[in-house]
């Protein structure tokens, strides 16, 4: 084989370097890429660090955080719902003052959006109220590339639309606790201190979810509910689907960066009830993914090769519409006999090839696994369960469980340009299947957040830790970000949350704090590869190199803890790459891995 066959084998794992103040501590980011003749690869532990974690809220009441994101520069941006009159908002916030009095309340009471901005290293920048006298609730966040915020949630009778708006008037429903509820979304300033952009959106009580697509278009889950009436018509001229067929009724809808106009909305549903709240994902080609559950056993199918007919209870389901919602391009059920919930703020990811991967909270005993997963039976009452699907045709290409003896509630899904899974949750078990090097390895309290990183197979778990004290730790969502750092956001009930450079160390008080916390790998762009070999030799390729700092490789035969690394070459870099052959005779198994600094 020559040099350039052989590079064309090269498997990269890599993820863009981002450059942070918070990270200067760590190894400087070099890549390590292998290239080699018969080389399945053998998945590696991956090693995860606390970088920072912290309790959010006030004394007053309590504080759920429900979405994170990032920005270019590392800066983290949280939302959720809180019902503190004395939550931290900061000098220059767009609203410092809570938000009650209303009389569209239900038993909840009074509750008002937050939205908040901490540096890399997990100091707060800005934090600010948005919310009506009556109950307000964010869900989803995105970030652009200018930095400016988007929002979405549930907000009552009062919400601060704005001027031009598309929607400036309340059509939502009677949400019993919460009162009177309809969606929303909204933009602000990139410092926190302007609103620039709200409106309601729809008929239905909440947005969980939306994506930008490249233009920065909102598209957003677009549901109804019972009692509500029906958008603008307007809205579905060009649609798929233009009314509705059942009851409750699951769509998407596609809104203009300013918030003034809606481009297309589409509903997609049968003649039973499906979640009025659905994931929704674009994809490069600017296809809109919705995933949610339905009890329609008449959903349009198109594809679904591997499951084109109602499987039994709230069975998932997954569609793919074109970039104009005119056309309907793929969809299929998801799910066992059981209950499969797809019902949480992000529980849809979409890889650089359009594959969809879903996430269910499943009760269902025979949810569809394939063969070589992680798990093929259900451990608890509820476990995670996890499918991949190619979008062309609708086929399972990998499913599994994840989870232990107890329940198991998933909020949170990303996947890495190399396939591999992150996903965030809860749990009750005291055996889910956390790795040898978990930040923590025994849960808690009644519940803990987790923390999961999947093999791109579904046969391996790479990294999964507990995350939680004597208090009950939920994970509500998590973020997982361009140089390998993995977030998580959620509640906690009381003290004992393990924090580390916390903005805030303690419990503040009420029933709930937000919780968060940001885990970074040891060097941010690196993975370890390990190709098996018998015989022969293969090339390696390090790149991404800083000209003028030194690097050693190393090698072992094995990851048990300690690991046993042995240098290789230490190299002080005068391009930005370097390749070699490393022979393969004698070493049935070899991990390699890529520091700067000498050893």
């Amino acid at each position: 084989m020559t040099r350039n066959q052989c590079l064309r084998k090269i498997v990269r794992h890599e993820s863009p370097v981002r450059s942070r103040a918070s990270l200067s501590s760590l190894l400087l980011p070099a890549i390590l890429a292998l290239a080699f003749e018969s080389a399945p690869l053998s998945w590696a532990l991956e090693d995860y660090a606390l970088a920072w974690s912290t309790y959010f809220g006030g004394a007053s009441s309590w504080e759920q955080a429900r979405d994170v994101c990032v920005d270019k520069d590392g800066n983290v941006l949280v939302v959720g719902g809180t019902a503190s009159t004395n939550f931290p908002t900061t000098p220059g916030a767009y609203d410092r003052t809570f938000n009650a009095g209303g009389t569209a309340l239900g038993s909840f009471g009074p509750c008002d959006v937050f939205v908040a901005k901490f540096d890399p290293s997990g100091q707060l920048l800005w934090a600010t109220y948005l919310g009506s006298p009556n109950y307000d609730r964010a869900y989803a966040v995105e970030v652009d590339a200018q930095g400016f915020i988007y929002v979405a949630g549930r907000a009552g009778p009062g919400f601060p639309v704005t001027s031009g708006a598309v929607q400036a008037t309340f059509q939502g429903v009677n949400a019993g606790p919460y009162g009177m509820q309809n969606a929303f979304v909204a933009k602000l300033a990139p410092d926190g201190s302007n609103l620039v952009w709200a409106t309601y959106l729809g008929v239905g009580a909440m947005v969980r979810d939306f994506a930008l697509d490249s233009q920065g278009n909102i598209c957003a889950a677009l549901g109804s509910d019972v009692g509500s009436g029906n958008p603008p018509a307007a809205w579905f001229t060009n649609a798929y689907q233009k009314t509705r067929q059942g009851g409750i009724e699951s769509g998407v809808v596609k809104l203009s960066n300013d918030g003034s106009r809606v481009l297309w909305a589409s509903w997609f549903g049968g003649s039973g009830d499906e979640t009025s709240e659905v994931g929704v994902r674009v994809d490069a080609q600017d296809r809109v993914f919705i995933a949610g559950d339905t009890k329609s056993t008449d959903l349009a199918i198109v594809g679904a090769q591997s499951d084109a007919s109602y499987n039994g209870g709230w069975d998932g389901f997954l569609a793919v519409f074109s970039p104009d919602g005119s056309r309907l391009l793929c969809s299929t059920y998801l799910g066992g006999s059981g209950d499969d919930y797809v019902l949480n703020t992000h529980a849809l990811a979409v890889d650089a090839h359009g594959n969809a991967y879903v996430h269910f909270g499943t009760l269902s005993a025979n949810f569809p696994t394939t063969p070589g997963a992680l798990k093929r039976t259900r451990g608890g009452p509820s476990d995670i369960g996890l499918a991949k699907i190619e979008t062309d045709t609708g086929q399972l290409l990998l499913g599994t469980y994840i989870g232990g003896s107890g329940d198991e509630n998933p909020d949170g899904l990303y996947v890495d340009a190399d396939g591999n899974v992150f996903l965030t949750a809860e749990t009750t078990s005291a055996n889910f299947p956390v790795t040898t090097n978990a930040f923590q390895r025994v849960k808690g309290g009644g519940a803990d957040a987790v923390l999961v990183r999947l093999s791109a197979d579904f046969s391996s778990i790479l990294y999964a830790t507990f995350l939680g004290g004597t208090a009950s730790d939920k994970g509500r969502s998590g973020f997982l970000d361009a140089d390998g750092s993995l977030y998580m956001v959620g509640t906690s009930s009381g003290p004992g949350f393990p924090v580390k450079n916390a903005w805030q160390p303690n419990f503040a008080g009420g029933s709930d704090d937000a919780i968060v916390a940001k885990f970074i790998p040891p060097n941010p762009a690196l993975r370890i590869l390990s190709p098996q070999h018998q015989s022969g030799s293969f090339d390696l390729l390090l790149t991404n190199l800083t000209e003028g700092i030194p690097y050693t490789v190393q090698r072992t035969e094995s990851l048990s803890s300690p690991a046993n690394w042995s240098n290789v070459f230490t190299w002080t870099a005068n391009t930005n790459a370097r390749s070699w052959d490393e022979s393969a005779a004698g070493r049935p198994h070899g991990f390699y891995r890529a520091r700067s600094g000498t050893p």
